[in-house]
């Protein structure tokens, strides 16, 4: 269960005394200077609690969804794979982001999974069609309500720091991109 691994990993490092936790935060020039490992565990640092209670708990719930979809070696490649590629389209794509904490890169990527799959289950009948497509059009809501300032962020952040809805973002085209290689390549 490689989502609730990571889970739970953001809960340990919550409990690290904070000079660790600011070794692990994503900070694109500590990056960019060797500092690589950041491209990783800046996904398992949180600004506040109710950020890390919103994050871990979509990504364990949504990863036990999906664990009955994916193969668990797949599942653990992906997410290996997708949490330096989120942190690196951030460095490429959003350069002025200097620094970024939090999982709901993963919990959108996964989201984005959950709404495919509950389409592809729709055309089996098992699931009422609408719900997959809701499913995408709610995450795809709140990421363009964030991008416009339209509503506040979901959790609590400290004041200065703003949703990074580009993470959400690259999390849902990495969905997308896993859902398909990984997910619809097993099926075939």
């Amino acid at each position: 269960m490689a989502a609730l691994a990571v889970a739970l990993l953001c809960w340990l490092v919550w409990f690290l005394p904070e000079a660790y936790q600011a070794a692990l935060v994503y900070d694109s020039n500590a990056a960019v200077a060797g500092e690589w490992w950041r491209l990783w565990s800046g996904h398992l640092t949180h600004y506040t609690l109710s950020q890390l209670i919103a994050d871990s708990g979509l990504v364990a719930l949504l990863g036990l969804v999906l664990h009955r979809v994916i193969s668990p070696y797949l599942f653990a490649i992906s997410i290996i794979v997708a949490l330096p590629l989120i942190s690196l389209l951030l460095l490429w794509l959003v350069p002025e982001m200097n620094s970024y904490r939090g999982a709901s890169g993963l919990a959108a990527m996964l989201w984005f999974m959950v709404g495919l799959h509950l389409i592809v289950q729709a055309k089996s009948g098992s699931v009422p069609i609408w719900i997959g497509p809701l499913f995408i059009l709610l995450l795809i809501a709140k990421v363009a309500g964030e991008a416009l300032a339209l509503f506040p962020a979901l959790s609590e952040l400290p004041a200065g720091v703003v949703v990074a809805w580009q993470v959400h973002l690259f999390g849902m085209v990495i969905g997308l991109m896993v859902y398909l290689l990984c997910v619809r390549k097993q099926s075939d």
